[in-house]
């Protein structure tokens, strides 16, 4: 006698992660990615121009 839910869906793929995980990961991945940048970048471009402009009143 077979399983009553042996054809149920069971939400998971093949690698055992649930369904839902598979589609956050990567939604989770590109947003840290991008505060990451945001992170890093704003004090390269913003620091440089703060010193030059320092560096202009003093002379």
């Amino acid at each position: 006698m077979a399983h009553p839910e042996a054809g149920l869906v069971s939400g998971k793929d093949s690698s055992g992660a649930p369904a839902s995980t598979r589609g956050l990961l990567p939604l989770l991945f590109t947003g840290n990615a991008a505060m990451y940048a945001v992170y890093v970048g704003v004090p390269m471009v913003l620091l440089p121009l703060q010193i030059e402009r320092i560096d202009r009143r003093r002379f």
